[in-house]
């Protein structure tokens, strides 16, 4: 499984053997299930269509241990956490009906937070990543608070939360912080509906 990391020592991402046997397999059937952290650029370009949010967003880099305090900062709602990037094409794709969930439950004490791989992978620049994400969000009208992670390696977060290395993924937390359920891989905005009534227990 490729994992990115920042090490000076590994400033190239790793890949598996058989990743590109696994690339061609998944091309050919015309799409991704999931995506690597250092996998291809799925960033879309504009249309008439992209939207400007009109809801105030927050976009913040953190550590493992910065995660941590956010989420508990926030107990007392129920959250799905996405974890996704902007070259995944599985993220990008259901970012919508993802954001359809987070602005039909925020007023019934559930919240989105998206997790961005995006400064995981060697070559990113921490000094305009945050721009870069506040107008990937606004150009396609998404709304919800974005913590990018920025880490050593992935091992912390994939170990806390039993994560398969591969994103997107999205984990239903209880109003006590609890895991309740989950979906990796792409998924729709019915799925994403039923993890928010398990996190907020509606």
């Amino acid at each position: 499984m490729a994992e990115a990391s920042r090490s000076a020592d590994f400033p190239v991402r790793k890949i598996e053997n058989n990743f590109l046997i696994r690339f061609l397999f998944a091309t050919s059937l015309g799409f991704f299930a999931a995506c690597q952290p250092g996998g291809e650029e799925a960033i879309e370009t504009d249309s008439a269509e992209n939207a400007e949010s009109s809801e105030t967003f927050s976009i913040e880099i953190v550590d493992f241990e910065g995660l941590q305090a956010h989420l508990a900062e926030n107990r007392g709602e129920g959250m799905l956490l996405n974890f996704w990037a902007m070259w995944c094409a599985p993220c990008v794709a259901e970012l919508p009906e993802l954001n359809e969930v987070a602005d039909a439950y925020r007023a019934r004490g559930g919240k989105v937070v998206g997790v961005s791989y995006d400064l995981m992978v060697s070559g990113s620049d921490p000094s305009t990543i945050k721009e870069t994400i506040r107008d990937f969000l606004k150009k396609r009208g998404l709304n919800f608070p974005v913590l990018i992670y920025d880490a050593d390696d992935h091992s912390d977060v994939n170990e806390f939360y039993s994560l398969p290395g591969e994103i997107p993924s999205t984990i239903a937390l209880n109003k006590a912080g609890e895991i309740v359920d989950r979906e990796d891989g792409q998924t729709n905005a019915a799925r994403f509906e039923e993890l928010m009534k398990k996190a907020t227990g509606l």
